[in-house]
């Protein structure tokens, strides 16, 4: 079932998850032991769990005697006349998600507009080796404009390489970390969290995890493609990344949030952490520790459907000889009639309730509509 509090309840869970896993990604040792994937797919679940605001019968209920409430008595007063609060809330949500969308519509167009005023240099490395690799349907151009090589695409690569002088197992090994950005699908997980954040546009934690998230995907892109080197190769491979981050600073760019990069124009702390992750022996009962956390993460994901806040309030004193009666499933029931809900308790009828009472704290009762 869908109410107003697992709504709520959904929102919280997201949020809570969001500044776990962005925490996670600074703390190396910890993705070492670990694994960043198991880090990727629990902010995934909490994501998943945003959009599934549901929760079922058995769930343990925390009672809110004083924030919610006074919360929802705030909500339900005018705003301006005929105007409550809430609606209000949600108009200028929807007019900040509109901007949010035009802006990020503009940024897209911007970075198109630049790509297609790259100026192509004379290539046939870059191809060549595209085709050893098996991956010739991919397109790929070679251009002083460009500060670091990228990815973007969805069904087929796109590969900008700067004009820099690669030799072959150098660029080799970037051609193969853009490769693995693109099979990983980063781009669709990128757009996805853009999403999140033009829906989420009044809330921080969205908008600082998606800065986070650039690094998780690099950070992971590493650890799959080094898992298939040699220790010889991997230092090669550091080795093509310090030459690229500082041929970049000397680079003035505009880097896109669906771009997937080999290097950041300004790597800073990345970069060490980069080196720090391959460099870093993982133990030997990693893949036991990876499987406990994306079992953790599941777990937390599952019990989160089960547990839900919702407002209570102290029963009123009454005067002697006034009856009491318990409303349930059985003997109650509302009836929706000219856009107004009443309350029926054993067929007598016993006031009227909002929206917002019958999703939430009438939840349990049927809902007759005529």
């Amino acid at each position: 079932m869908v109410s107003t509090f697992s709504i709520i309840m959904a929102i919280v869970v997201f949020n809570l998850a969001m500044l776990a896993v962005a925490f996670g990604i600074d703390r190396t040792s910890w993705l070492v032991r670990y694994n960043v994937s198991a880090l990727l797919i629990f902010a995934l679940l909490s994501a998943v769990r945003l959009f599934l605001p549901l929760d079922f019968a058995g769930s343990q209920v925390i009672n809110s005697y004083t924030l919610i409430p006074r919360a929802l008595g705030v909500l339900e007063r005018e705003a301006v006349p005929g105007v409550t609060l809430l609606a209000l809330i949600g108009f200028v949500w929807l007019m900040g998600s509109a901007v949010m969308l035009a802006k990020q519509i503009n940024a897209y167009a911007l970075a198109r507009s630049r790509i297609l005023h790259y100026r192509p240099a004379p290539d046939t490395q870059a191809k060549r080796l595209l085709a050893e690799l098996g991956a010739s349907k991919a397109a790929v151009l070679v251009s002083a404009d460009v500060a670091t090589p990228h990815v973007i695409g969805i069904t087929r690569a796109h590969i900008y390489l700067p004009a820099y002088d690669y030799t072959d197992d150098e660029l080799r090994y970037i051609l193969r970390h853009e490769l693995t950005h693109f099979k990983s699908r980063d781009t669709l997980t990128k757009l996805f969290y853009m999403l999140l954040a033009i829906i989420f546009w009044w809330n921080p934690i969205v908008h600082w995890f998606q800065r986070k998230l650039d690094n998780l995907l690099e950070l992971r892109c590493d650890t799959k493609l080094v898992a298939k080197l040699t220790e010889a190769e991997q230092l090669d491979y550091l080795d093509v990344l310090l030459k690229t981050a500082k041929a970049a600073q000397e680079h003035s760019d505009t880097e896109d949030h669906l771009i997937s990069a080999f290097v950041k124009d300004d790597p800073g702390v990345l970069l060490k952490q980069r080196f720090d992750l391959i460099l870093s022996n993982r133990p030997k009962k990693a893949k036991l520790y990876e499987a406990l956390s994306i079992c953790v993460a599941v777990m937390i994901f599952i019990a989160s459907f089960f547990v839900i806040i919702q407002p209570a309030y102290e029963a009123p004193d009454f005067e002697e000889g006034v009856e009491l009666f318990s409303i349930t499933p059985e003997n109650a029931y509302i009836v929706f009639e000219d856009g107004v809900y009443s309350i029926y308790v054993d067929d007598v009828f016993n006031g009227t309730a909002s929206a917002e009472m019958v999703n939430g704290t009438f939840s349990f009762l049927e809902v007759i509509i005529r």
